[in-house]
């Protein structure tokens, strides 16, 4: 208690109104000037000025500062769900106490007393009588909307009394459910080969933000790619709705790699913002499901080279391919490699040589990333009568030329390149064919050189096959 300036009070006079409430504090009849009391536990207190005398009056009564005490316990809550609070303290005396949800948050939003603090923010929310001593209550309420709310609780002997003890509380109604994004598929950990999986979640009012990241946890700057829906930019997404849940999916390509999404919904009512726990998924290769060795060979007249197998092998991105020739027991020929990203196929030839002949056998074996593997045979037959009739003619080719060469007998008989010997003539046809001669050959005939005749039509070297 604080008096004004040539304002005395009796020390003993003092004490029975700190600490009793059946006396009156007596005041020197020579204080004319207004006493001043504030108390933060008695609330307000009116100040009269009668006569000189000053009476201090707490809604007709004067109280003790620690008769009455009173706390007020509540939490943040959500806007779907009913909010409980509780309130306990102490009183002197029978009393009530009341709790009231305020409109406005912050510390003018309670009133002095339970009426008025009623005419602004309408019925309370608890109202119940309590006997002296110590109590204890709780009440609940169900919020309206997302946002702050302010809880004024008082405790005082009726309604219309100044409170005895006030308590209030400031706390934030959350966003419900509506306003919450639940993720859909894919699950945390999931594999998509080749681009990004289909990513789903729950429908729900205001606007959702999708945002895709590189790497196992969300992080700024790592953004890979973002979606605003509803939006007419789509991004390079393919989006939808279906059964409640909205669909995206990213059309290209990507890196292949660990990435992280969530979903954060705005609320337009109270601007706040909900994200979701981050999913991981992976992004990779596709596996090796089917591998494809396809064989096809080629027949030459030449003695040095009197056949070719050409080889094609389609497998899976980034799969490691090995690649065996084997040929009487040994391993002639080896390769290993690992196949390209966006095209695996690849293709290798083996010459044939007419120093090695007989039966081939090429094994190819694929296995990707993902411990899937794959192996394939393919066989070929280089022939060693056919090499031996090829050195035979090729042996009486060079017989000819060295004749004719040398001017011996018989070097005119034959047209130059042609084998079999053709002697000279206006034409030749192959027999069978439509040709009109006059003279005709039966095939085949090994060309080499100028084919005068046109025997070898396709170039290959033998004419009339």
């Amino acid at each position: 208690m604080t008096m004004a300036t040539r304002c005395c009070v009796r020390s003993p006079a003092l004490l029975p109104m700190l600490g009793a409430s059946d006396r009156r504090p007596r005041l020197d009849d020579a204080c004319r000037s207004t006493v001043v009391a504030s108390s933060h536990d008695m609330g307000r207190i009116r100040r009269i000025t009668v006569g000189g005398v000053v009476a201090l009056l707490a809604s007709g009564l004067l109280l003790a500062s620690n008769a009455h005490a009173m706390s007020l316990d509540v939490a943040d809550g959500n806007e779907d769900s009913p909010v409980a609070f509780s309130i306990s303290g102490s009183a002197a005396a029978n009393a009530w106490i009341y709790a009231y949800l305020s409109k406005g948050p912050g510390i003018d939003a309670c009133a002095f007393s339970a009426s008025s603090q009623e005419v602004s923010s309408g019925p309370p929310v608890l109202a119940e009588q309590i006997g002296p001593g110590s109590f204890e209550s709780s009440g609940e309420f169900q919020p309206t909307g997302p946002g702050k709310v302010t809880i004024c609780a008082f405790l005082t002997t009726d309604k219309n009394s100044i409170s005895l003890d006030t308590s209030r509380k400031t706390i934030f109604i959350a966003s419900g459910r509506s306003y919450t994004p639940s993720l859909g598929s894919p699950g945390s950990g999931a594999l998509s080969y080749e681009k990004f999986p289909l990513l789903t979640w729950g429908e729900g009012p205001g606007r959702d933000l999708l945002r895709i990241y590189r790497g196992a946890q969300p992080r700024n700057g790592y953004v890979a790619a973002q979606l605003n829906v509803p939006s007419r930019n789509r991004s390079g997404f393919t989006v939808n709705r279906r059964s409640g849940m909205w669909r995206a999916q990213l059309n290209r390509r990507v890196s292949y790699g660990v990435y992280s999404w969530t979903v954060t919904r705005r609320d337009p009512r109270v601007g706040t913002r909900r994200t979701t726990p981050s999913r991981r998924f992976r992004v990779g290769p596709r596996p090796l499901r089917r591998l494809v060795v396809r064989l096809r060979t080629r027949h030459y007249a030449s003695i040095k080279r009197p056949g070719i197998s050409m080889i094609t092998i389609r497998s899976a991105p980034y799969a490691r391919v090995s690649v065996r020739l084997r040929h009487g027991g040994h391993t002639v020929a080896f390769r290993s490699f690992r196949e390209a990203r966006f095209s695996p196929v690849s293709r290798m030839s083996f010459p044939w040589r007419c120093s090695r002949t007989g039966d081939f056998k090429l094994t190819v074996l694929a296995r990707d990333r993902y411990g899937n593997h794959r192996g394939e045979i393919v066989r070929w037959n280089v022939s060693a009568s056919r090499c031996a009739e090829m050195k035979r003619r090729a042996e009486e080719r060079r017989k000819a030329k060295e004749e004719a060469a040398s001017g011996g007998g018989g070097g005119g008989s034959c047209t130059p390149g042609y084998d079999p010997c053709l002697p000279p003539a206006s034409d030749y046809d192959c027999a069978g064919g439509s040709g009109d001669g006059p003279e005709y050959v039966s095939g085949p005939v090994y060309v080499s050189g100028s084919d005068p005749y046109g025997l070898d039509s396709d170039g290959d070297g033998v004419g009339c096959e």
